[in-house]
Parts: structure tokens; C-alpha cells; sequence
């Protein structure tokens, strides 16, 4: 997968940053250490609300023969959040068919849509488009 999106990483993250806050106050730990770098709001945060995705643009392949589109469209509708789903085939091959997917709907749970595609026997390739919050921000190209 490779991404991330405000999923709960379970406890010890938030243990380990923990320990820089308590005791003397200083936010060093025992051997005079501050909070790693990499630890983010996000990770301490795990009690906070998921990030409300809106809309993913996914590059997706499956085999030529299985899984149908309406297999794949159906697996991607029974996830949490989803309300609507549009699969566009971009490619085929000999073996592969590419697609855009497109997924809207309100607090998308991400982790459980990627499952989804996966259990298919599809693979998501890349995140090519992302909106998330409280509503849809405009996708506005660049000229070069």
C-alpha cells in the first residue's frame, strides 16, 4: 500500500511518544532524548477522527478473465463510506486490464478499500488523485 491516511497504528505508537511528556516535564526522555522526528500528530492522535476522504482516483489492474467489472465495482461498494463508484478501463493486454477508478462518498475507509480490490484478485497500483475534508476542493491543472 505505502500510504497512510490517519489510520490507527495501534498503541505503541502513542506509547512511546508518550513517555517524552510525562515525568520531569522537560519532554527528554532518561538519557536526554526528545521525541523522534518521525512520529507524527497523526500517530499520537490515534483517538482522533479518521481523515474524511471524499474522492480517490485509483490506477488499478486485474487479470483479463477475473475479476469481472461488476465483481470489482460491487467488492468496492459494500465498503464503509462509499457511496458511488466509476471504473474506467484505460488499457488491455494479452493478460491485464488497467483501469481509473474513481470512489466518492463520505469518511472513505481507505485501508478497507484497498482489502476490497484485493481480495479480487486486483492490485492498486497508485493513488493518482486524493480530495479529503469537509468538502471537495477543485482539481485545477497546471499549464507548463
Amino acid at each position: 500500500m505505502g500510504e497512510c491516511f490517519g489510520e490507527d497504528r495501534g498503541n505503541d505508537d502513542r506509547a512511546g511518544h508518550e513517555q517524552y511528556r510525562g515525568g520531569d516535564g522537560t519532554g527528554m526522555d532518561a538519557e536526554g532524548r526528545g521525541p523522534p522526528a518521525a512520529v507524527s500528530d497523526a500517530q499520537t492522535h490515534g483517538d482522533r477522527e479518521r481523515m474524511n476522504i471524499r474522492r480517490l482516483v485509483l490506477d488499478v489492474d486485474k487479470a483479463v478473465s477475473r475479476p469481472t467489472i461488476i465483481e470489482l465495482a460491487a467488492a468496492i461498494d459494500a465498503v464503509a463510506g462509499v457511496e458511488g463508484v466509476t471504473i474506467l478501463v484505460t488499457e488491455i493486454d494479452l493478460e491485464t486490464v488497467g483501469m481509473d477508478i474513481t470512489v466518492e462518498g463520505e469518511h472513505i475507509d481507505y485501508p478497507a478499500l484497498v482489502h476490497a480490490i484485493e481480495s479480487t484478485g486486483s492490485v492498486v497500483h497508485s493513488i493518482d488523485q486524493l480530495s479529503a475534508g469537509q468538502r471537495v476542493a477543485p482539481a485545477l491543472r497546471r499549464e507548463r
